[in-house]
């Protein structure tokens, strides 16, 4: 459901001078280490809580660190995720991270919507730019579709946080993604209305990555990590019952 996206890069795979920059960047396929779990009564409150480290590093690149905590409570129906990722490293470093959260059937369907508060929304590609006054809203699956990109600037309510929220009529289902938007000030949303691969995703960010990394560098947008910096992130995933 979640995958997580960085830490220096993410988007498409592209070559910035003569360094190759895969998939979404590295984060995602390195093994985490200090894992560890906690469970007990906090007040009245019983808590689960699971964390650990991520190491992306390399000789004459990164070193850059991500620790996470995972919480919730028994019963709960919600979902808390807290990082911190620290540049360890002895020069700045590019730092760009997205949290690709993905939500397929049932809860997809025709009959769902994206309840959202934007500022702004920009179309990834000229695909995008077509369907940008459907963005709130979904097909079947559909064969031949071409996926598309909407890059939203979030309306953050009185403590910063952002919500979108997918509902379903029809189950009485929905999911809502709460996160802190004064490190996350964009949000992407990944339309995949193709058969066999039927996926929305909402991706809160730290950045926009228009034009990929590259432009942002040459446009001064790209976020760095200076040696010994740290930056927070927080989210929480939850299961709503609904009209």
């Amino acid at each position: 459901m979640l995958v997580t996206c960085g830490l220096d890069t993410f988007g498409p795979p592209a070559r910035e001078g003569a360094e190759e920059l895969g998939q979404h960047g590295r984060v995602s396929n390195l093994p985490a280490r200090e894992v560890s779990y906690h469970t007990g009564w906090v007040d009245e409150v019983y808590r689960l809580e699971v964390g650990g480290e991520v190491r992306q590093a390399k000789v004459f690149g990164e070193n850059i660190v991500l620790r996470r905590r995972i919480s919730t409570s028994l019963a709960s129906n919600k979902i808390r995720l807290e990082d911190t990722v620290i540049n360890e490293g002895f020069s700045p470093q590019p730092h760009m991270i997205m949290y690709h959260i993905n939500a397929g059937f049932p809860l997809l369907s025709e009959e769902a919507r994206l309840k959202f508060e934007v500022a702004e929304t920009l179309p990834e590609d000229e695909e995008s730019k077509k369907a940008l006054a459907d963005w709130r809203v979904f097909q079947p699956p559909t064969p031949g579709f071409l996926e598309q990109n909407f890059i939203h600037t979030p309306v953050p309510d009185k403590n910063g946080w952002a919500t979108a929220e997918l509902e379903n009529p029809g189950l009485k289902l929905g999911l809502r993604l709460s996160f802190d938007a004064r490190s996350l000030p964009y949000l992407n949303e990944w339309k995949m209305m193709s058969e066999g691969l039927y996926v929305l995703a909402i991706e809160p960010m730290n950045c926009n990555p228009l034009g990929g990394r590259e432009a942002m560098r040459l446009h001064k947008t790209l976020p760095h990590l200076q040696p010994g910096e740290s930056r927070s992130y927080a989210l929480e995933i939850e299961v709503l019952e609904c009209n």
